[in-house]
């Protein structure tokens, strides 16, 4: 399987042309291979770069590998995808020389080569202060010289993307500068580059006669907890589309083309009432196909029930999230990429060393930047650290109007506050939602819920992420694939445990993803260790809108699953999912779920651990009603529902809480 991830990869070498300020000169595409058991591709790029101005004695150029952000290039991300510039070892894998024609100068790396850097490249430094460098001078950088005995610049082994900038410093008294438009700078991509199949998704919910986006994915690998499924970026095949429902109008077969760079939106119409399923598949080689999530359509276009929105609200990107990738490029992502309904980016406020420091000043207005309100929701929100109370992502539901935001260590646009009850507290009548996430895991440390066994501003715990599963100890997704790996069984860190206790959380899952890529299968090379598993959170409401998602988020209408979009209904004595009600009844549960693949196991789950129903149904559409009889006066009870399909996707649906009178 490993093998099949390495050979799939390739990258893509991007200029928009070639010019005479910025030459690039390299092949476009890189077919990756195993390199004597390292899972990586070595390349050697060639760029000329003409200088735009006289400098003075002192005057430099830079070369590094960024992205831009607000305008500005950013240099700073997580170490391990990329790799460093070797300047003095010519052997060795990525070394790199430089040429200008009658100049004199010298080689600088600031962080030589450091094992985990957060900057790559170099500087070039005047060594003749009578012989400048001129406008119009001509800069010839190879990057991975392979003249010498070296195998060449390695690249990323993971799907990622990045920029090759040069700036200019006139003088020692000026700042760092691109001299020329961005555009004109090589970008390179690592990504698939054999079309396995195709991931279709669309929203859960339709009415008769209305369009509906359809987002179809060329990826390369199956779903699976270990091996990513990278988009395969120049994908330019021909599909099909079929459903038994004839009543639905269907796109007609369309061409990928480059500029899709492997995502095709198109548009349905369903025709009738019911459950709507739709099959794409490559013209001419149906082997490569895929299935829409399932879609409920409705006749009248007001929904009677719930309907499922799905979103991401735990991401990480370069700017302050010790990531990969830039934060625009995530709400990019869920957006485009994925087809979310909503999304949060969820930034590390207390991390200080490796990428760029957080700056909440700068965080705060994605939600209003980058929300559609009939196409996307967006939000904006941190991480609050804390290695002795656990970690939680904060979501603010109008982050814009925050000036400071709580944090555990003071950063740019945050004041402190370490403890968890002193957080709760200052958020109390906020529209703030903080978050406990892979309370499993004990490299974090401890987890201490709070005092508050149902705080407003507390209503929900992640109980998946690419961390591993939360519920329980021995759940089947132990943190980072080991039970090693997590507190042990009874410590009350566990979702389980902590319903048990009595604490009323909802559910979600999400990716906690640090490539900034929200809902995919992204793992490989650099997260081995980790589930490439991307959780996702759907949420109830009756309309579309950040208020009706925010309430959603607010009053535990939630459930998680491990990425796939499984559709799953939960009541009891007719109450829906996060409420709680008297009864002198006996709680009659009824279930519906829709899976993408059929249910091998269904369980129902009472006081968090006991375990009170539990059927191997083989069937892709469950329903069942249940009666609990075993209830007692004056006791309460909180119920919730887990489903398992055969290819091991999961859904967790939020608790229902009874108090039986």
């Amino acid at each position: 399987m490993k093998k099949l991830l390495i050979f799939g990869l390739f990258i893509l070498i991007l200029a928009s042309f070639v010019n005479a300020q910025v030459d690039y000169q390299g092949e476009n595409f890189f077919a990756s291979m195993e390199h004597e058991g390292n899972d990586r591709v070595f390349t050697t790029m060639y760029l000329n770069y003409t200088l735009s101005q006289d400098f003075g004695d002192d005057g430099q150029v830079r070369i590094y590998l960024g992205n831009m952000w607000k305008g500005e290039p950013n240099f700073k991300f997580r170490y391990g995808y990329w790799n460093n510039f070797n300047l003095n070892k010519p052997t060795l894998q990525g070394y790199s020389t430089v040429q200008i024609s009658g100049r004199e100068f010298t080689l600088y790396q600031p962080n030589g080569l450091d094992l985990k850097p957060s900057e790559f490249g170099f500087e070039v430094h005047q060594s003749n202060n009578s012989n400048s460098f001129k406008a119009g001078d001509i800069i010839q950088f190879t990057l991975g010289d392979t003249s010498q005995g070296s195998k060449g610049y390695k690249l990323s082994r993971d799907a990622a993307e990045i920029n090759i900038f040069v700036q200019e410093k006139k003088n020692s008294s000026s700042q760092w500068e691109l001299a020329y438009n961005d555009s004109i700078f090589p970008k390179i991509e690592v990504s698939g580059t054999n079309t396995e199949r195709f991931k279709v998704v669309s929203r859960s919910a339709g009415n008769i006669g209305e369009k509906m986006k359809l987002r179809v994915q060329a990826l390369q690998g199956f779903p699976d907890n270990k091996i990513a499924n990278p988009l395969v970026r120049n994908y330019t095949g021909t599909i099909g589309f079929y459903s038994k429902d004839p009543t639905v109008i269907l796109p007609n077969d369309y061409t990928f083309t480059y500029d899709d760079r492997g995502v095709a939106e198109l548009n349905i119409t369903p025709g009738k009432k019911g459950l709507l399923k739709i099959f794409v598949y490559e013209k001419g080689n149906q082997l490569v196909n895929g299935t829409v999530n399932p879609i409920i359509v409705r006749g009248d276009g007001k929904y009677k029930d719930y309907s499922v929105y799905w979103g991401a609200i735990h991401t990480h990107s370069s700017i302050g999230g010790h990531a990969l990738h830039t934060t625009d490029f995530a709400y990019d992502w869920a957006h485009n990429v994925e087809g979310l309904d909503f999304f949060s980016i969820a930034e590390h406020c207390s991390k200080k060393s490796l990428e760029l420091p957080f700056d909440w000043k700068k965080l705060k207005d994605y939600g209003v930047d980058y929300s559609d309100p009939n196409e996307f929701i967006a939000f904006s929100g941190y991480e609050w650290t804390s290695n002795k109370e656990g970690h939680r992502h904060v979501i603010l539901k109008n982050a814009e109007e925050w000036d400071e935001v709580p944090c555990n260590l003071n950063s740019v646009g945050t004041y402190t506050l370490s403890d968890i009850d002193d957080l709760l507290n200052n958020l109390t009548g906020t529209e703030a939602l903080a978050i406990p996430h892979h309370t499993g895991w004990n490299f974090v440390g401890a987890v201490k819920w709070g005092s508050w066994k149902d705080h407003p501003n507390q209503p929900l715990v992640e109980m998946y992420s690419w961390h591993g599963g939360s519920e329980f100890y021995d759940s089947g997704l132990p943190m980072r694939f080991s039970t090693s790996n997590q507190h042990p069984k009874g410590s009350g860190f566990f979702v389980q445990e902590a319903l048990k206790d009595g604490y009323k959380f909802g559910f979600t899952s999400d990716s906690d993803n640090h490539v900034g890529k929200p809902a995919s299968n992204t793992n490989g090379g650099t997260w081995d260790n980790y589930y490439s598993r991307m959780g996702i959170t759907g949420v109830y409401t009756k309309e579309y809108s950040r208020d009706a998602i925010w309430d959603a988020l607010n009053n535990r209408r939630t459930y998680g699953t491990t990425g796939a979009r499984i559709l799953g209904y939960f009541r009891i004595n007719g109450r829906f999912v996060g409420s709680e009600f008297n009864t002198s009844r006996n709680p009659r549960i009824d279930v519906k779920l829709y899976g993408t693949d059929e249910f091998s196991e269904v369980f129902v789950y009472r006081n968090g651990e006991e375990l009170v129903y539990y059927d191997q149904p083989l069937k892709k559409n469950v329903q069942f009603k249940w009666t609990d009889n075993n209830v007692t006066s004056g006791e309460s009870y909180s119920y919730y529902v887990k489903g398992i399909q055969e290819d091991g996707e999961r859904v967790w649906i939020s608790p229902i809480w009874v108090n039986y009178l």
